[in-house]
């Protein structure tokens, strides 16, 4: 079973504010989610997918 973080969570964790988040859901874009009911969770994995993919290389 993958773990599951709040928006709150996972907004700390990214350091974006929660309504970023929101946004980005709205938008479909940017970070996977999973809804149960009402509530909208994020799994770690995607989380830290996201930020590999957005890594971006310093040339010197």
């Amino acid at each position: 079973m993958p773990t599951l973080l709040t928006p709150a969570d996972a907004a700390t964790i990214l350091h974006v504010p929660v309504k970023t988040l929101a946004r980005w859901r709205f938008e479909n874009s940017h970070l996977p989610y999973v809804t149960l009911g009402r509530k909208v969770l994020y799994r770690e994995s995607d989380l830290v997918d996201f930020v590999a993919r957005n890594v971006h290389e310093v040339i010197q």
